[in-house]
């Protein structure tokens, strides 16, 4: 029957589901609304609307109405202009003309591309219709459970092996010396562009100065490069630049960047942090040196785990420390903990591996193949962490500085107990009559016992609590004169004692493994009448961090976080699944006496051995991104489907294969990148 055909209607069930089938229908084919129907609708269902539609709107699009696509995000405006597909935003993204390009994953295909051009040229009829997106009950995932990957997650490129192909062969003889400039020369000829001419040598001295060291140069090197005839004239001021002790702050400070370094600690007290500049020193040498990467890798996870531990390694295990903290009333936030632990899953695995694992966090991942327990078993080879400040002396003067020091720790602390019991009548005195001026309920909740309280009064006393001692131990409450007398006697023998502590010996502010449940008290610690509800108080032996002598067993980790023990699954450390094949990680403690669990030297010789297909990509293209402004992959710490696709995928792969036969060498790169065509450029 002429204008019958075949066609695919989406409607949307009970469930949430779109539905489609097959209809038979008398339409004209040029008809808008049965094209919107039977080819866009689909389209939009599969690869739209998982993050432009009801339940999610990122970038604040909403694609799943006619009238949400012509308002558009907040940021970004129309989505679409109707009538005009080489102007509207979507169809532009969808080509790549814009970025990011969309959808993210999985590309259309050139026909599925055309359907929405035409649809759009002809005026984006959308006949009304709420198009929703499909949520099979396959995708709802049970708190815990194994993520099951698809042959399309484990095919994602940045999981595939870096594949190391002949640089291309190219007619231009000045394209070919430099392997970039043959990759580079062979993406233009296939577009039918020609490259740019070479920079003036003054401009070209002025950017690598400036890229390399971060200074101008001087007029006068300028005047003699200008003038310079010989044929390695470049090639030697590009040494020269990579000698400079210059070279190693400019490009240290890039790193410092993705390490998060700051001098203090963040959050409300902003505490400095005394020995945050030793890590900068760290990185800064590092560079200079041209240690190789993947050393530089392994001595800032786990630099006390490794058999050769120095300072310097010790040192480097502030990449650890440097991130944000509280700082104060730890012992009563444990939550805190796990914030840090969180903080330390997200910044290793966005600098080295260009992945997103921290957003694993609560739930599977939303768009990359890592899941929930991934991130837990990250969480697990991290968990024994404690904070530590490793003494940078030989262990005799070490040890002899820590048993001094614990003896008189010990002995003020005892002539303090004596202090407080002079102090508490007064105290507490002064605190019911200050009591006393708050409202009936607030009095009621502090003189509730702990374990009758409400989860209202539980606040309520912890608020009066807190400060039940303001002021008073400074001298706010006026002690009698025998009190007063034995008070002062204390306090000068205990400013004796301080005095007849060792000098400080130098220290680096780093990890090593202990047990975080016999934290030492510090600032805000001492203990609070009536608010030891979340402080964890052992009821066991043990020792915040292990004992030569005795078996070395680290804290255990469960899912759900914070569960009590019994209560939770324990969690066995591990890498990700999507290039592991899951399960835990075969983890040995090292040897030669090292009370350590070698958890994170395990996970830092995995992010670095050569069959990583991650970790040499994500550092190659992060020196490009700093030389050129933009990486190959324009997203440098996210290789997943929130980033972007490289722009030179086989170069991006010649670079981190030639990366890691050079031995990890930086400097290497460098001058491959300095000496091509492609940098010179005008």
């Amino acid at each position: 029957m002429p204008g019958r055909r075949w066609f695919v209607v989406g409607f949307v069930c009970l469930s949430g589901n779109l539905v489609l089938c097959a209809q038979t229908q008398s339409q004209n084919p040029t008809d808008s609304k049965a094209v919107f129907s039977s080819n866009v609708a689909p389209i939009f269902a599969r690869s739209c609307l998982s993050c432009h539609g009801p339940a999610q709107q990122m970038s604040q699009l909403d694609l799943s109405t006619r009238a949400a696509a012509l308002k558009g995000g907040q940021k970004s405006g129309a989505a679409l202009i109707a009538g005009d597909s080489a102007r509207s935003p979507l169809y532009r993204r969808l080509t790549g003309q814009d970025q990011p390009a969309m959808p993210l994953g999985s590309k259309l295909t050139d026909a599925e591309i055309k359907i929405i051009k035409d649809w759009i040229d002809s005026g984006a009829d959308w006949q009304g219709a709420v198009v929703a997106a499909p949520t099979p009950s396959a995708a709802v995932t049970v708190p815990g459970a194994e993520k099951k990957f698809t042959d399309e997650d484990r095919n994602w490129w940045a999981f595939r092996t870096p594949v190391r192909r002949t640089p291309p062969q190219v007619s231009d003889l000045r394209w070919k010396a430099n392997p970039i400039d043959a990759f580079l020369k062979k993406a233009l000829d296939d577009q039918q562009m020609e490259p740019a001419p070479p920079a003036d040598r003054r401009t070209l001295i002025r950017r690598v100065y400036l890229d390399m060291i971060g200074l101008l140069p001087p007029p006068e090197e300028v005047e003699a490069f200008v003038n310079d005839s010989s044929p390695n004239a470049w090639e030697k001021r590009v040494d020269q630049l990579l000698a400079s002790p210059h070279y190693g702050e400019r490009w240290g400070r890039h790193w410092l960047d993705v390490a998060r370094y700051a001098d203090s600690a963040g959050h409300i007290h902003d505490d400095d942090s005394p020995n945050a500049w030793k890590y900068r020193d760290y990185v800064i040498q590092s560079f200079n040196n041209d240690k190789p990467y993947n050393r530089f890798v392994i001595e800032q996870l786990a630099g006390d785990e490794i058999d050769d531990v120095s300072y310097e390694t010790l040192i480097a295990t502030s990449f650890h420390r440097i991130g944000p903290r509280v700082l104060f009333r730890e012992k009563q936030n444990p939550q805190y903990r796990y914030e840090y632990l969180n903080d330390m899953i997200g910044t290793t695995s966005r600098a080295f591996l260009g992945l997103t694992v921290a957003c694993a966090r609560c739930h599977d991942h939303k768009f990359d193949p890592i899941s929930q327990m991934d991130y837990y078993r990250m969480m697990a080879i991290f968990f024994p962490f404690v904070d530590y400040d490793h003494p940078l002396a030989p262990a005799s003067e070490a040890a002899a500085f820590a048993a001094k020091k614990a003896e008189i720790e010990a002995k003020i602390q005892a002539l303090t107990r004596e202090v407080r019991k002079i102090e508490d009548p007064y105290v507490e005195a002064a605190f019911q009559k200050r009591l006393e001026t708050f409202p009936e309920d607030v009095r009621i909740a502090v003189r509730t016992p702990e374990e009758k309280r409400t989860p209202g009064q539980q606040l309520l006393a912890a608020q009066m609590l807190s400060i039940r001692g303001t002021g008073a131990r400074q001298g706010a409450v006026t002690l009698n004169a025998a009190d007063r007398d034995a008070r002062a006697k204390l306090q000068s023998e205990i400013s004796a004692l301080r005095a007849q502590n060792p000098k400080p010996l130098p220290v680096a502010s780093g990890i090593r493994d202990g047990d975080y449940r016999f934290t030492p008290d510090g600032p805000g610690d001492e203990p609070v009448a009536g608010t030891t509800a979340n402080r964890i108080t052992p009821d066991f032996e043990g020792s915040y961090v292990p004992h030569a002598g005795k078996p070395y067993n680290p804290p255990p980790l469960y899912f759900p976080a914070m569960s009590e023990p019994g209560k939770g699954k324990v969690v066995e450390p591990g890498f990700l699944s999507i290039l592991t094949g899951g399960g835990p990680a075969d983890i040995k403690a090292p040897g030669n006496g090292k009370l350590t669990s070698g958890r994170r030297r395990a996970l830092a010789e995995w992010i670095v051995s050569p069959n990583n297909p991650l970790t040499a990509r994500v550092m190659v293209n992060r020196i490009w991104h700093y030389h050129f402004g933009r990486g190959l992959v324009s997203t440098p710490s996210n290789f997943g489907r929130m980033g972007t696709l490289p722009s030179h995928p086989e170069l991006l792969d010649w670079l981190a294969t030639e990366f890691i036969r050079d031995g990890w060498s930086v400097k290497k790169i460098h001058k491959l990148i300095l000496t091509s065509n492609a940098y010179q450029m005008s």
